[in-house]
């Protein structure tokens, strides 16, 4: 029985348009593969650049903060003082004691500290520290510290500060000093953390964890600022401390740390 040719060719048709779905089906998996590929590239390189910027800038601030400042003699209507490490509340006071300023706010003190406790380890008389040491007990952190010192400058007209922290916290306190007091005039007096010096921050893992660690808190502080921005007035998170509530000294009290200040000089 002789075949039939209309078959055949019928045949040959739905062979090669199997062919044809199958090889449109593998196509659509490999431009896919490749979408895939391609993608993992683009991040794999965005994360490697931003790896190596973050650590770029680290390592700049790291220079920064470590080598000794250069001192200003300028003076200011009045100084703050940052409470949280050694040596800042004795820097403040040479500065009052200087008349570089008539005025000072230590910002962030324990609830237990007075100004009778400070008098005892001080080069300042009874009276100048009476009259011209004001303590700050709201602050729990640098965000507080800012709100904490914009009340004070309001109450006294300032429009200049003398601002005291450590050298490694001196960038995030102007970072929210300066967005809570635009007109008012900032000099930094950062101080210098006597185990900064010693030898190279790489070499002390103490020392390259408390820089990290401040370098890191920079860049949610410049997202607050700016979504305060943003945001409509009145709408920005702030934060106050309630009464009952400790400085961001947690646990140590402000008095230890003024005579560990005074005692190491």
């Amino acid at each position: 029985m002789a075949a039939d040719p209309l078959r055949g060719i019928e045949n040959t048709k739905q062979t090669g348009q199997a062919g044809l779905l199958r090889s449109h089906d593998g196509g659509g998996d490999l431009e896919a593969e490749g979408n895939l590929k391609r993608n993992a590239k683009w991040l794999f390189g965005l994360a490697a650049v931003s790896l190596s910027l973050f650590a770029f800038g680290f390592i700049l601030f790291a220079q920064e903060v470590t080598r000794e400042p250069p001192r200003s003699e300028a003076t200011a209507d009045g100084i703050v003082v940052l409470t949280g490490g050694r040596l800042r509340i004795k820097a403040g006071f040479n500065l009052l004691a200087q008349n570089r300023a008539g005025r000072l706010l230590i910002t962030g003190v324990n609830r237990k500290t007075k100004k009778a406790d400070l008098i005892k380890g001080a080069r300042l008389s009874k009276s100048k520290i009476e009259c011209c040491v004001d303590l700050g007990y709201e602050a729990l952190n640098t965000h507080g510290n800012a709100l904490e010192t914009l009340n004070w400058v309001r109450e006294h007209g300032f429009k200049s500060l003398i601002v005291v922290t450590a050298s490694y916290h001196m960038r995030r306190s102007l970072m929210e000093m300066e967005n809570r007091m635009p007109n008012v005039r900032f000099i930094p007096h950062p101080v210098v953390p006597p185990d900064f010096r010693q030898k190279e921050w790489w070499l002390n893992p103490g020392t390259a964890r408390v820089l990290l660690s401040e370098y890191t808190k920079l860049f949610p502080a410049a997202v607050g600022i700016l979504a305060s921005w943003v945001l409509p007035a009145g709408k920005a998170p702030e934060t106050k401390a309630p009464p009952h509530a400790t400085s961001n000294l947690g646990r140590a009290s402000q008095l230890q740390l003024a005579q560990a200040d005074f005692g190491a000089r």
